[in-house]
């Protein structure tokens, strides 16, 4: 538990849209890797934590790097801020109304 807790840190490196978006999913294979991993020897779930440790680095810096770099256009994806987005069932005035209470 306390290594998935450790993953679940690292991936706050990642820009906030993309772990909004692939947060969960990124998790779940993590999770299921490592079961399997913990199944097999000490090597194999060693060889997993250094693994993903170093993809977690590398695609954290490649996220920013498109993120900052790229024109949203160019790049051809376009992650919405889920955090700014309208719930179901509030009208436009409700939720505009909410954006200005400064929270």
């Amino acid at each position: 538990m306390r290594v998935e807790w450790m993953y679940r840190a690292s991936l706050r490196i990642y820009p906030a849209d993309y772990r909004v978006r692939f947060g969960s999913e990124m998790r779940a294979a993590f999770a299921d890797a490592e079961r399997a991993a913990r199944r097999c020897d000490g090597r194999a779930y060693l060889g997993l934590l250094a693994s993903e440790a170093w993809s977690v680095i590398a695609g954290a810096g490649r996220e920013w790097i498109v993120k900052l770099v790229a024109d949203p256009v160019v790049r051809a994806r376009v992650l919405p801020d889920c955090r700014l987005m309208r719930p179901v069932g509030v009208t436009r005035a409700e939720w505009a109304a909410g954006l200005d209470d400064g929270c």
